[in-house]
């Protein structure tokens, strides 16, 4: 999310109850291939692959190739979020 974005998500999402709507907190777990830390998070290996080791990518969805972050990498997700 990010601090300069939301800085207070928890007051932010209070303050949105309290005026009775409903909050859906959606994280994406997809990353551009054109995203400054994609090339880190390839030669980290925290991205998902096949079983044969090839990347798993989509490109139903947005434009271009996005790919998936590996939930079974711990350090991934601490990259994405700092």
């Amino acid at each position: 999310m990010g601090s300069a974005n939301f800085p207070d998500p928890e007051g932010m999402i209070k303050r949105l109850k309290a005026k009775g709507l409903k909050v859906c907190v959606w994280i994406n777990p997809y990353i551009g291939q054109r995203s400054p830390v994609f090339k880190e998070l390839k030669e980290k290996g925290y991205l998902l692959k096949r079983p044969d080791g090839s990347l798993w990518q989509w490109d139903k969805w947005q434009p271009g190739w996005r790919f998936m972050t590996s939930p079974t990498r711990k350090p991934a997700s601490g990259t994405l979020t700092n």
